[in-house]
């Protein structure tokens, strides 16, 4: 498996997946696109399979969207992707659903209550507007 970085805007099917998950039942978040976020792009031979966003908030990193190509999903593409981000990186925050909880666990993640500005807005703004499905905020430091 090769790891290319790039930036959102700068590979065009990840764009194009991100819009056709942007539209489904279980929308993307929107920030990689509108901050033009680090892309972290994972390729199965010549062929790009699973794809992870950093985001910069100046003040803290967040580890953005991880989605995998349908057809490569449950391959452990995003875990050897997540694994291979973090070494970039000592200390970053990741925003998701609970039900996520266990699986960024496994990379060192741990829930925590209060999360740095904008992350600790955008989750409380997301909690307040969503109903039945609510999101957490974990920390990973090293």
């Amino acid at each position: 498996m090769q790891i290319v970085k790039t930036t959102a805007l700068k590979n065009r099917k990840f764009i194009s997946l991100y819009f056709k998950q942007l539209l489904s039942k279980d929308p993307l978040d929107p920030w990689p696109i509108v901050k033009n976020a680090s892309l972290f792009v994972a390729y199965d031979k010549e062929n790009p399979v699973s794809y992870c966003t950093i985001k910069n908030w100046k003040t803290c990193f967040e580890l953005g969207t991880v989605v995998t190509e349908k057809k490569f999903r449950r391959k452990g593409y995003s875990s050897r992707l997540i694994s291979e981000v973090l070494k970039d990186y000592n200390n970053l925050y990741v925003t998701c659903k609970n039900q996520l909880e266990s699986f960024y666990n496994q990379f060192g993640f741990k829930k925590i209550k209060n999360a740095p500005y904008p992350i600790k807005q955008r989750i409380d703004f997301a909690n307040f507007f969503t109903i039945g499905r609510k999101y957490i905020v974990m920390e990973r430091s090293i």
